[in-house]
């Protein structure tokens, strides 16, 4: 059986100094856009509804999770522990504040999903909290000891290269009582996290957090746009980036802010719903053939670089001296005594055919499992049922306390929900810090093209023979 090697030597990703700093390459050519189809519209909010009820159709979320865990295989766990190691402790159990109390609306919802799990299989859910290295030296030292750290690992995507070694996690594919074909479960995502036969991490509604999803935030003040035109590009399905650069182009200074190390690129596929290379289980990683998206996608890279205003950041949007900003959902809780008009969009699509709005959370993690876990069956199970309870409510929690709260039109709470709604992840991105041939192939590939070097698909023909050569070596295909 061949087995991930670890031994690949961390190179330095000059280009993407590029993406951040000296924009001395010229940009290239944005690649011809061809509509085939009329853009798919989203359903406008009944503008009759009062703050703090729901934005979407009424659903019932506590009977819907407590029906779909009730379908799930069940057993009496005689009131065991389960531990799940992660770095935000506080994300996956709140504390038990009452609303009363102050507890925040989402941590309420995240609360009643945790007591739905532990009543129905009789166990104690537990959280260990690790800074992000710290959780990888803590799994490392675990299983090379052989000795037990946890049922389930919760981890930042960006480090599932770090334990994307066959000695390190079970092949959660083979993870006892588990469908990953639920509609709970984010299927991209576990392609995106999957290459040979190995599936190394999962992703699913449980990971969501919604309140850590990054939005576009605007001040209507600094726009010659109105607040009620921007959200009609969302319901129209053309809300795009050719259709925001002529705001940000008619800035004076800085046109938009982004969060302190916010990686431009990968923002922009995440807008897009993009991959740079294609992976599931039982498919080795390698470019889609068609690239004109991905070119599509450095044009509109090297098109937004130059507008980041990086001195004044977040805080710059907050004081209202710039009209956009890229920010958590969270955001809308510091902008409720804001002196500008203001609202929240989803990132903005490539273009109109694209169905779906997509964005990046600033915290977003996968669930794996080591090879010193004591029960598998317990583990496959209580995973399975994290999602399988987490079915919307988070999401319209943050929307009706918004909403209530902070929000100015109920418009801004059913932007703030499709703008969460879909997580993106990039096995580039993931694995860029231990396999050179995956980044080299992939990110590296995107940011020289970006910079002026060449376009996509010639960077990446200069990296895919080492890659499909190493391909074999780092995963199990056998």
């Amino acid at each position: 059986m061949k087995r991930f090697h670890l031994s690949v030597p961390i190179l330095m990703l000059a280009a993407l100094l590029l993406l951040s700093g000296c924009q001395s390459y010229p940009a290239p050519a944005a690649p011809e856009s061809i509509v085939t189809s009329p853009p798919p519209k989203v359903p406008a909010p009944d503008t009759a509804l009062a703050p703090g009820v729901t934005v979407r159709p009424e659903i019932d979320y506590d009977a819907l999770a407590a029906e779909r865990v009730a379908a799930l295989p069940q057993k009496n766990m005689q009131q065991a522990v389960f531990l799940i190691a992660t770095t935000k402790a506080a994300m996956l159990r709140p504390e038990l504040k009452s609303e009363e109390e102050g507890g925040r609306t989402i941590d309420l919802a995240v609360r009643k999903r945790n007591q739905l799990i532990e009543k129905t299989y009789n166990i104690q859910l537990l959280t260990v909290e690790y800074s992000t290295e710290g959780l990888v030296e803590q799994v490392r030292g675990a299983v090379h000891a052989g000795i037990y750290l946890a049922d389930l690992i919760e981890l930042p995507h960006h480090r599932v290269g770090a334990l994307a070694d066959t000695t390190l996690p079970v092949n959660m594919n083979a993870l006892p009582f588990t469908d990953y074909t639920a509609e709970y479960f984010d299927g991209d995502a576990i392609d995106q996290c999957s290459a040979g036969y190995y599936t190394y991490a999962v992703a699913g509604n449980a990971n969501r957090y919604e309140e850590k999803a990054l939005c576009l935030f605007f001040n209507a003040d600094l726009l010659s746009a109105k607040a009620e035109e921007l959200y009609g590009m969302v319901y129209d399905g053309t809300l795009t980036w050719d259709a925001v650069f002529p705001y940000l182009e008619n800035t004076e200074g800085d046109a938009i802010a982004l969060p302190e190390g916010t990686d431009a690129a990968q923002l922009v596929l995440a807008a897009g719903r993009l991959n740079l290379l294609r992976t599931a289980y039982g498919v080795l990683p390698e470019a889609e053939e068609d690239k004109s998206a991905i070119e599509a996608a450095v044009s509109i890279t090297a098109r937004l670089l130059p507008l980041i205003g990086e001195e004044r950041g977040t805080e710059g949007f907050l004081a209202g001296e710039i009209p956009f900003c890229v920010a958590e959902a969270e955001t809308v809780r510091r902008l409720g005594t804001a002196s500008f008009s203001w609202g929240v969009l989803p990132l903005p699509k490539h273009n109109a055919e694209q169905q779906e709005y997509g964005t990046l959370g600033s915290y977003q993690t996968v669930f794996t499992a080591i090879s010193t876990v004591t029960a598998l069956d317990r583990t496959g199970m209580i995973l399975q049922a994290l999602n399988a309870a987490s079915v919307g409510q988070n999401a319209d929690a943050l929307a009706r306390e918004a909403l209530a709260e902070y929000l100015q039109s109920v418009d801004g709470a059913r932007m703030l929900q499709i703008a969460t709604e879909h997580r993106h992840y990039d096995l580039g991105y993931m694995l860029k810090q231990e396999f050179g041939s995956i980044r080299n192939a992939s990110v590296q590939a995107f940011a020289d093209a970006v910079a002026g070097l060449g376009s996509f698909a010639e960077r990446y023909a200069l990296s895919e023979g080492e890659l499909l050569r190493l391909n074999e070596k780092n995963f199990v295909w056998d």
